[in-house]
């Protein structure tokens, strides 16, 4: 009996000795995979999540922890991770979430990998999924509004900008895109000014003043044309809004008699020139008559 007891001790003692230098060496396997393999249609810029679970499937394998690696995750068609380092939690779960340091995730279908990295010193091997997720995500459907308010009766007016997504969109402090204006005479159909406005939020409406001194009687159209930023303008569908017109009031007859003249240099000068040789004229033709005047007859 103490041999069989001995024998199955000895057995024991051999069989840890050949599982723990394994373990030590990081070679305990690992299996990485989606709980979920789709995701969408989501609307652009909406908040979503996709769970991740990492597995050891060594046969005495430990439970994956916090401490014992990170997930990575690659999406087709963007270059290097998308997400990195994502903390795996004490079951072996990781969320992967939209990266505060990326660019919004584009509208359109998203293949989606997973790697599980371990830490330096773990016993767990590397791994990656087998299985692709897949996340949808709508195109962004922008709505815009033009609209002005007076600046005064001698002023062209002010301009109001506004861009608006689908209710409860919401893109926080990213930049979304600036707006052009353009003013342009309707007589001659001369661009009088062009400036730019930045568009600060959805929903935000933005105001600039016009700084071109309008013509009395003069209509001016007023367009504008909204440019998305470059973190969402594959991903936006936005139409210009319709151009506006402003008429100005045309001068009262008190106010045309009040007008002042502007007489350019050279007719000054050509006036001045003219008006001393007429003069000069009238002078000469005064002294030749004076000199052809008939002496008087001298008295019978």
């Amino acid at each position: 009996m103490r041999k069989v007891l001995a024998s199955a001790v000895a057995a024991s003692v051999l069989l840890l000795a050949t599982a723990l230098p394994a373990s030590a060496a990081g070679e305990s396997p690992t299996e990485i995979h989606f709980e979920e393999t789709e995701l969408g249609p989501l609307p652009f810029g909406e908040t979503w999540v996709l769970p991740i679970q990492v597995e050891a499937t060594g046969e005495f394998a430990p439970y994956i922890g916090q401490s014992d690696g990170t997930v990575d995750v690659f999406i087709d068609g963007i270059a290097g991770a998308y997400a990195t380092a994502l903390p795996v939690l004490g079951g072996g779960e990781a969320y992967f979430a939209q990266p505060a340091g990326q660019p919004l995730l584009p509208a359109g279908e998203h293949t989606v990998r997973a790697v599980f990295r371990p830490s330096g010193g773990s016993v767990f091997a590397s791994s990656q999924t087998t299985q692709t997720a897949v996340i949808r995500v709508e195109p962004l459907a922008l709505t815009t509004e033009f609209t002005t308010r007076s600046a005064g009766s001698d002023a062209l007016p002010v301009v109001r900008l506004t861009v608006r997504g689908p209710d409860g969109t919401d893109l926080g402090s990213r930049a979304i895109g600036m707006w052009r204006v353009d003013v342009v005479a309707g007589s001659t159909g001369e661009l009088v000014e062009s400036l730019s406005v930045p568009a600060a939020r959805l929903g935000i409406t933005a105001e600039a003043s016009l700084s071109a001194e309008p013509e009395p009687g003069e209509t001016y159209a007023l367009s504008a044309s909204f440019l998305p930023d470059d973190g969402i303008a594959s991903s936006a569908q936005v139409a210009d809004p319709e151009p506006l017109y402003h008429d100005v009031p045309g001068l009262g007859l008190d106010e045309q008699l009040h007008v002042p003249t502007v007489v350019p240099w050279w007719a000054v000068w050509t006036g001045g020139a003219v008006g001393a040789l007429l003069l000069a004229g009238l002078v000469a033709l005064v002294i030749l008559l004076a000199r052809r005047r008939p002496a008087p007859v001298p008295a019978a």
